[in-house]
């Protein structure tokens, strides 16, 4: 979990996280996760589940058989957290649906993807995903958006990539490529800012559902 990943979670996401609740992580970076110490042992449980194909049955307390199956009952979950996951799942407009299912009524799912981050296939890398995505993907999910913002970091402090400063570097990139200079694609290093997108989402209640 890179450094604005985790900017993105302690700013945004970390204050969904409360006492007695059942938390499911998918796709954690190592054991205990960064998520995991930087939310603390306020939660009353903690699971995590990944790729059976790249894991082994103690690494996890589930091992998912492919990207879209979570070895799990329905409504079993209060948060379901996935930071820097989404960009290396093929199809995320199944996957959500998935992370949904397993939520509770009423449970929030979190999720963190890289904007400007260089290619890092593992086994796959396929998205870099804007608020407008996130949106739409927990929309078709049946969730309710909570909040979608992307932001960055410069040197450790907190400074918003506007999409103006954006287009200015892609900008700069596209000239240098007519040019036959290297560029990395869509400027990727051309930027002093990592920029990330953060997403939460609400699963309605049972009484509120349509």
């Amino acid at each position: 979990m890179h450094h604005n990943s985790r900017y993105m979670f302690e700013k945004h996401a970390a204050p969904f996280f409360e006492a007695g609740q059942d938390i499911l992580e998918v796709g954690p970076d190592s054991q205990p996760s960064t998520v995991r110490k930087l939310v603390g042992d306020r939660v009353a449980s903690w699971k995590t589940a990944d790729l059976e194909a790249f894991n082994v049955a103690s690494d996890h307390d589930y091992l998912m058989p492919d990207e879209y199956t979570l070895p799990i009952d329905d409504d079993s979950f209060d948060v379901v957290v996935s930071t820097n996951v989404m960009e290396h799942v093929r199809k995320p407009w199944r996957w959500v649906p998935e992370l949904a299912r397993v939520l509770r009524p009423g449970g929030i799912l979190i999720t963190v993807v890289p904007l400007n981050w260089p290619y890092h296939a593992s086994p796959y890398d396929c998205w870099r995903i804007y608020p407008d995505g996130l949106r739409a993907l927990y929309d078709d999910a049946g969730l309710e958006t909570v909040l979608a913002e992307f932001d960055g970091i410069d040197d450790g402090h907190e400074s918003t990539q506007t999409t103006w400063e954006m287009r200015k570097r892609d900008a700069r990139v596209f000239v240098k490529r007519a040019l036959g200079r290297p560029a990395w694609p869509w400027g990727a290093f051309e930027s002093k800012y990592a920029v990330d997108t953060v997403g939460v989402a609400r699963k309605p209640a049972a009484d509120e559902a349509k």
